[in-house]
């Protein structure tokens, strides 16, 4: 709104100025009170149009992520939830999940991912943890998640 009160104010010394040069007066002085006040409204225009390349940056970034979500829910239908042995749940893609259970051959194991990162739309595949050889716990490197794989094991007690 300043640039519209300064633009107005520049009208008013123009008006003023033809004015003087009417009736006679100090038009030097009402003419560097015109020029100071153009100054200001040339000013005041290039803040505005930074302020609204910024908000036309915003405005791209968030149409991008809106993007990602609306592909991310559409492939979402790609996959599925698995418990593995130990009860935690993961989620895998249908088709590579249906591919490793039938053929049986190990290069086609499916991919876990981690379910707390897919729930907030991330795709994080779940690494063997090298501490836990061989691939009995996996950790999502984005969220530090740590999933088991087999069941704990159950002791037995036998009374005599």
């Amino acid at each position: 709104m300043a640039a519209l009160d300064n633009f107005q104010n520049a009208i008013r010394l123009v008006q003023g100025i033809t004015d003087i040069s009417r009736t006679g007066g100090d038009l030097p002085r009402h003419l560097t009170r015109v020029e100071t006040a153009l100054v200001d409204l040339e000013k005041e225009k290039l803040a505005v149009e930074k302020e609204l390349q910024a908000v036309k940056q915003r405005v791209h970034e968030l149409e991008r992520q809106l993007g990602e979500h609306e592909r991310f829910d559409l492939e979402e239908a790609h996959y599925e939830d698995r418990a593995f042995p130990s009860g935690a749940w993961v989620v895998v893609e249908k088709a590579q999940a249906a591919l490793a259970g039938r053929s049986g051959d190990s290069v086609l194991i499916p991919k876990y991912f981690c379910q707390a990162c897919f729930e907030r739309k991330k795709r994080s595949i779940l690494q063997p943890d090298a501490a836990s050889q061989p691939s009995e716990v996996f950790v999502c490197h984005l969220c530090g998640l740590s999933v088991p794989y087999k069941a704990p094991m159950r002791s037995s007690v036998t009374f005599c």
